[in-house]
């Protein structure tokens, strides 16, 4: 059973078209516990100083863990993307960044802990 459950490819999906970025059409996927870990573990609670800051730098994480290519199925970013994504449009980062915290599934006090609930 584990081996079966092991193999399966457990994750929610949804093809988007970014009108702002040329129509572009990314899919998005949700993110596995180990993901989620890791972008928490990176910004263990907002800097309240600088609260904007530390949303950018968890939207951007979040997009670059869930944004994929639909036609290669290969991640369409890279942590080297970091620094030029977090200059794209706010808009469009907080939307993506939201939409695969939705398919995520994840609950309230997770949002939290990301920084966008």
């Amino acid at each position: 059973l584990s081996e079966r459950i092991r193999a399966t490819a457990d994750y929610a999906t949804d093809t988007i078209t970014v009108e702002e970025w040329d129509d572009a059409k990314i899919e998005l996927r949700s993110l596995s516990l180990a993901a989620v870990d890791a972008i928490t573990r990176a910004h263990p609670g907002k800097d309240a100083a600088n609260p904007v800051a530390a949303d950018v730098d968890i939207s951007v994480d979040l997009v670059i863990a869930g944004c994929w290519d639909p036609e290669t199925g290969e991640r369409a970013f890279t942590p080297a993307d970091r620094e030029w994504l977090a200059e794209k449009n706010a808009g469009v980062i907080n939307r993506l960044a939201t939409r695969i915290m939705e398919i995520s599934e994840l609950k309230e006090g997770a949002q939290d802990a990301l920084g966008k609930g």
